[in-house]
C-alpha cells in the first residue's frame, strides 16, 4: 500500500460539527435509562444496518453501558460490555493526561521546549522546532506536519526494526528534522505526528515506554483495563472492525504496513478500550473539573479543558448553542468510529463506539450522543 494513501486512511481529526440552540447550564432533561436506553440502542444500531454499537452514559455519578450487535457480520457472537473497541484519536486527551501526571510530578513543564527535553537532537532539529512547548504540541499548535507523505516513508522504511519503541524513536527524531507546514503557535493545525513527539516525550523524562507509563499513571489507577493495537489481534472470535462493500458490510484487512504504522501511532490512536471502561475515564474528567479527582488537581483538568483555537489538550472545546459548553473528540481508523461528548454544565458525559466506519455510523453516532448528552432526539 502506498504510505501516503494508508496515512490518509488511518487517523482523522475529530472535527464533526455540533448543532442546535440553548444554554446547556440548568437541569439536564430526564432521558431513557435501563431497558428503555438499551431500546434506544439498539433500534439506532438495527435501523441503520450497523455490526456492533457500544454506548456509555454518565449522568453525574451513575455510568451505564448498553452493547448490542456482532462482533463480526460473518458470526454469531454478540458484542459484550467489556468488549474493547478501537479509539483512534480519543486517544490523544489520556496522552495529555499522562503529560499532565507528569507535570504535577515535577517531571514536565508545559513551557518545555523541544531543545530542552531532547538536548541530544537540538543541533539537528528544524530550528523553528526548537522552541516549540509542551502546552503548543498538545494545542495543536507546533505547525508539526499532520501525517506523512510518500517521501517520508520511503526515507523511513529502510530504518524499520520491528521493535515499537525503537521505531517510534526513530520516527519522532526524523518529525523534528522536518519544516514545520506552519510556524509554530500562529495557527491550528490538527497533527497526529505532534502526538507521536508527545509520547516520546513522556519516555524521555519518566524513563519508561509509553504504553507502561499509560497502565502506571493512567488506566491502573482508574482501575480501567486497556489495550493497544487492533481488537482483532485479540484471537479467534475476537472484535473486527467492518467497512462498506457496497451496501454490505465486510470485516476489515489490515496490511503489515498497517499495523507497523499504527503501532508508531499509539501516542496519537492506537488505544482500545471497551465503553463502559471509558466511562470511568469521562467520570474522572467531570470530577476533576469539579475538584474532586484524586488523580489531577483542579487546575490541571481546566487547563486541559481550555481551549486555544478551540482545542485544548486533547478535546476539542466549544460552546454549543444546545448543550453549552462542552468538550468533544471523535476517532477513527476507517474501520472503527467512536465520538465523545462532556458536558460539564449539566455533569453529563456520553461515548458512542461502533465496529464499523461509514456516512450511516458517523452520522448516527453523532445523533446518538447528542440525544443523550441532552439534545434533541435522533
Amino acid at each position: 500500500m502506498r504510505i501516503k494513501a494508508l496515512i490518509g486512511r488511518v487517523f482523522i481529526a475529530g472535527l464533526l460539527a455540533a448543532c442546535g440552540g440553548g444554554s446547556g447550564s440548568g437541569s439536564a432533561p430526564e432521558l431513557p435509562t435501563g431497558a428503555a436506553l438499551r431500546a434506544e440502542v439498539e433500534r439506532v444500531r438495527a435501523s441503520n444496518g450497523l455490526p456492533g454499537l457500544s454506548v456509555v452514559v454518565v449522568d453525574k455519578d451513575r455510568i451505564e453501558t448498553v452493547t448490542t450487535g456482532k462482533r463480526n457480520v460473518n458470526g454469531e457472537a454478540a458484542i459484550t460490555d467489556t468488549d474493547q473497541f478501537q479509539l483512534g484519536s480519543l486517544t490523544k486527551s489520556t496522552t495529555a493526561m499522562l503529560l499532565a501526571r507528569l507535570v504535577e510530578q515535577k517531571k514536565l513543564r508545559w513551557d518545555a521546549t523541544m531543545a530542552q527535553i531532547f538536548p541530544a537532537w537540538s543541533g539537528e532539529m528544524h530550528p523553528s522546532l526548537r522552541n516549540v512547548t509542551v502546552a503548543q504540541l498538545l494545542q495543536h499548535r507546533s505547525g508539526i506536519k499532520r501525517r506523512f507523505e510518500d517521501a517520508d516513508g520511503i526515507q523511513l522504511r529502510p530504518h524499520w526494526t520491528g521493535d515499537v519503541t525503537t521505531d517510534r524513536t526513530m520516527i519522532g527524531r526524523y518529525i523534528l528534522q522536518q519544516a514545520p507546514e506552519l510556524t509554530p503557535n500562529t495557527k491550528y493545525l490538527y497533527s497526529n505526528n505532534g502526538y507521536i513527539i508527545a509520547g516520546l516525550i513522556a519516555e524521555a523524562v519518566a524513563g519508561q515506554p509509553y504504553q507502561a507509563l499509560m497502565e502506571q499513571e493512567v488506566f491502573g489507577p482508574l482501575h480501567m483495563t486497556a489495550s493497544f493495537g487492533l481488537p482483532e489481534d485479540g484471537g479467534a472470535g475476537a472484535l473486527s472492525g467492518h467497512v462498506l462493500s457496497g451496501a454490505t458490510w465486510q470485516p476489515a484487512q489490515y496490511s503489515a504496513d498497517f499495523r507497523q504504522w499504527l503501532s508508531w501511532n499509539y501516542p496519537a490512536g492506537g488505544l482500545m478500550l471497551s465503553m463502559a471502561d471509558y466511562g470511568t475515564y469521562l467520570h474522572e474528567q467531570l470530577i476533576g473539573l469539579e475538584g474532586k479527582s484524586t488523580r489531577l488537581g483542579k487546575d490541571t483538568f481546566t487547563l486541559i479543558h481550555t481551549p486555544v483555537e478551540g482545542y485544548g489538550f486533547g478535546w476539542h472545546v466549544e460552546d454549543d448553542p444546545v448543550l453549552g459548553h462542552i468538550s468533544r473528540h471523535d476517532g477513527t481508523i476507517q474501520t472503527y468510529f467512536s465520538l465523545a461528548l462532556i458536558v460539564p454544565g449539566t455533569r453529563r458525559a456520553v461515548a458512542v463506539s461502533c465496529n464499523c466506519y461509514g456516512t450511516a455510523a458517523t452520522d448516527q453516532a453523532n445523533a446518538l450522543v447528542r440525544f443523550l448528552a441532552g439534545a434533541k432526539a435522533p
